[in-house]
């Protein structure tokens, strides 16, 4: 049974801070990623880490269909790694230069 399942069918079991903390970490961490492929040297910095096209490759990778084999720990922190790669990405898309599309 995965992680919300679990939290649909007994919603008031225990809070987990490690797990909360293990999500943060993991996602905090690949929110970096983008930055520290193509760091910020210069103004036009975001080239293919910084698109859509890598996005959407992270959101597959990290969330497709194929990641159902996996535990339901480790499920949760691959979605907190995808989120937090997405959410880099789409905060630098509500900037003036934006990210582009490949």
């Amino acid at each position: 049974m995965n992680e919300m399942a679990q939290v649909e069918k007994n919603p008031g079991r225990q809070f987990d801070v490690w797990t909360v903390l293990g999500c943060a970490l993991v996602g905090g961490t690949a929110a970096l990623i983008p930055d520290i492929l193509e760091p910020a040297v210069h103004p036009d910095h975001r080239r293919f880490f910084h698109s859509v096209t890598s996005g959407s490759g992270v959101a597959w990778l990290l969330g497709g269909p194929h990641t159902s084999e996996c535990s339901p720990g480790i499920q949760v922190l691959l979605a907190s790694a995808a989120m937090g790669y997405l959410s880099h990405l789409a905060a630098d898309a509500c900037t003036p230069n934006s990210i582009r599309f490949l």
